[in-house]
């Protein structure tokens, strides 16, 4: 024989179930604006963020092309060294501190190559003095200035700097 269901409990459990209906009714009533709005909001933050993610990265994608194109000429001696000033001046003032430093440096060769110590030793200055550039590629500076300076330096300065 089938147990017939308590009434009270069946009542208890529809009064619940319409209590909770209205509570979560009252709730997106009430905040239901503002959820949307903070997802619209988050997937615009990050839809933002992909974009200017992308859009850094092919600006690295250029610098770096740029790169290539300054060494390659910077190798083929002192009319690619010339014809380079251009792109490597626009790289020397990149924001990547590295094609910035790659540029400076690529400048101090050419300029070296081409027979002009004196500018090399300027711009290989420059790099050392450069607060925004890691202290490696200061370090280095330092060095390729201190062989450019050699025969001029005092044995005591030479073992300081290095």
């Amino acid at each position: 024989m089938a147990l017939k269901p308590n009434d009270g409990e069946t009542f208890l459990k529809e009064v619940d179930d319409e209590l909770r209906r209205e509570q979560i009714t009252t709730f997106f009533t009430r905040y239901g604006w503002w959820i949307i709005a903070g997802v619209v909001l988050v997937l615009g933050a990050v839809g933002g963020w992909l974009w200017w993610s992308g859009r850094q990265a092919a600006a690295r994608e250029s610098a770096g092309e740029t790169l290539v194109a300054v060494v390659d000429q910077v190798e083929a001696g002192n009319q690619g060294i010339t014809a380079a000033q251009p792109q490597i001046n626009a790289l020397a003032g990149n924001d990547i501190e590295g094609y910035r430093a790659a540029a400076l440096f690529s400048r101090a060769n050419g300029q070296a190559r081409s027979g002009n110590a004196r500018a090399a030793i300027a711009t290989l200055r420059q790099i050392g003095d450069d607060q925004g550039l890691d202290q490696v590629y200061r370090d280095a500076a330092q060095i390729r200035r201190s062989q450019l300076e050699f025969d001029s330096l005092q044995p005591q300065e030479v073992i300081r700097r290095l």
